[in-house]
């Protein structure tokens, strides 16, 4: 029977201005998780329904494993001119799933194996804003995301830009580039974790009205 997830969260935070144009931001985490969904493997049998003639390996779920995910981000906000703002990060994520000793105690084969999820550990970005005169504006922004513990998802570095023109006070034009150094990478696995969703490359243009 599938019961309510549970999940308790910490996080603890401090903010500082180490000067007049430079912040800092740090972030730690944890969160411990229970009753998460698990796949149990049952007993297989043979049968001649529906044909024609075929083995069954039923898939059980249930509420059987456990959870938990620690980490720590690092921002900062760099005021270089009163016209450039350069914000660079980075960010850790750790996750471990494991069946319930219940569950392991009747069936030793089962092994999630503190598997490390499908988040990736390691995030470096590096962000900056463009103040141009004739109110355009020009924002660029460089990450990269380490590969999936499981899964065939490795790491990638991707760089996005967009240039905006702000038309009075209400209307802005803008055309934004996104995953322009490949013409697309991978990111996530589906949600039965075997094919992963690819990001594309992509160049759009926009009109933004605000009243």
């Amino acid at each position: 029977v599938l019961r309510p997830e549970r999940s308790l969260n910490y996080e603890a935070g401090y903010r500082t201005l180490l000067t007049k144009r430079l912040s800092l931001d740090m972030t730690a985490f944890a969160t411990w998780y229970s009753n998460l969904q698990s796949v149990e493997p049952g007993t297989p049998y043979f049968t001649f329904s529906p044909a024609p003639p075929h083995l069954v390996v039923p898939s059980i779920f249930d509420s059987l494993s456990h959870g938990k995910t620690y980490g720590a981000e690092l921002f900062a906000n760099w005021d270089v001119t009163k016209r450039l703002r350069i914000s660079p990060g980075y960010s850790f994520a750790r996750m471990n799933i494991a069946y319930d000793p219940s569950i392991l105690a009747s069936n030793a084969s089962l092994s999630l194996g503190d598997s490390p999820g499908d988040s990736p550990q390691h995030q470096v970005q590096i962000r900056s804003a463009l103040s141009l005169p004739h109110n355009l504006e020009w924002d660029a922004s460089a990450a990269f995301v380490s590969a999936l513990g499981i899964g065939p998802v490795p790491s990638y570095t991707r760089v996005d830009t967009r240039l905006g023109w702000r038309i009075g006070e209400f209307v802005e034009v803008s055309l934004t580039g996104q995953n322009l150094l490949t013409p697309r990478h991978f990111e996530f696995l589906d949600g039965l974790q075997v094919h992963p969703t690819p990001a594309d490359r992509s160049i759009f243009s926009k009109i933004t009205w605000s009243f």
